[in-house]
């Protein structure tokens, strides 16, 4: 069976992207799925040597359950933009640019892709996904006693992402859309459409929370890697996203029909736009 090589990079959202379009091509096309380092680990080195601005990133699906084999180097990465090199072997699709279909000369081509595609066709492979998704890491004791919190109160995760945000290189586009205004307005929202909720708190800004979330019937989750709270925040019931793939996919693998989702009114700065993936049952909550 020829492979399909999906190209995942940047954070723990973003690679689910990469990975959920590779899926939906390999269901399509009847081939294996690969998951290719090779753009992660080239924007590390360079961000590491500082000639570029990205976060470092470490690739994390595998602990969640997304064991497909990974390929840490792949030459297709490099000679992707002359696909003369590449025309007899692989079928290049990148998704970035709006590629419509996959149309191969050669069903024994190998494919690669790179990008997110339209989340309308990803959406088709979203059982599988769900189904996938098992802790592949250690349960602490801690974690545990979260696991059976969540199980058994009427739980809101509540997610507030600041630290990249903040940055004026790579934060321009998100900073300033999750106001104070728009956490106030979600919760509000919450307790007015449900029963006893408990909100769980995950940031990667805790102080920032501590000082500017002061709820009741609340908990703030820390310490843990960036998998770990993206499991917890799939097994909550209800959810208040920040502008960010991350809490996205928190909601998104969450299988309830009857889950509450709020979503800051704008998702972009420059100009306000939302993003085309949000469903429109979600609740698009402003943000003043």
């Amino acid at each position: 069976m020829s492979k399909v090589y999906c190209c995942v990079y940047n954070g723990l959202g973003n690679q689910l992207f990469g990975y959920a379009l590779g899926m939906y091509v390999s269901r399509r096309h009847n081939k294996e799925l690969h998951v290719d380092l090779t753009k992660l680990n080239t924007i590390n080195m360079l961000a590491k040597l500082g000639l570029k601005k990205d976060t470092p990133r470490e690739y994390e699906l595998h602990k969640l359950g997304f064991k497909n084999p990974v390929k840490k180097f792949n030459h297709y990465e490099f000679t992707r933009k002359f696909r003369f090199f590449n025309k007899k072997n692989c079928h290049i699709a990148d998704f970035r640019n709006g590629h419509e279909e996959l149309e191969l000369r050669d069903e024994n081509q190998k494919i690669y892709t790179i990008g997110w595609g339209e989340f309308g066709r990803v959406k088709e492979i979203l059982p599988e996904l769900r189904k996938q998704l098992t802790p592949n890491f250690k349960i602490t004791p801690e974690v545990g006693s979260l696991i059976q919190l969540i199980q058994t109160k009427n739980t809101v995760a509540l997610h507030v992402r600041r630290t990249d945000y903040l940055n004026q290189a790579t934060g321009k586009r998100f900073n300033g859309i999750c106001t104070d205004e728009y956490y106030r307005n979600a919760i509000s929202f919450m307790k007015e459409k449900l029963d006893k909720p408990y909100f769980i708190l995950f940031s990667d800004d805790v102080k920032y929370v501590k000082e500017n979330l002061k709820l009741e019937n609340s908990c703030i989750v820390s310490g843990n890697a960036g998998y770990v709270d993206l499991y917890l925040m799939s097994q909550c019931r209800h959810y208040i996203l920040a502008n960010s793939t991350f809490s996205f996919w928190g909601a998104m693998l969450n299988d309830s029909e009857k889950k509450l989702v709020c979503t800051p009114e704008y998702w972009y700065n420059n100009p306000l736009e939302n993003e085309s993936y949000i469903p429109q049952e979600w609740i698009k909550i402003p943000i003043q």
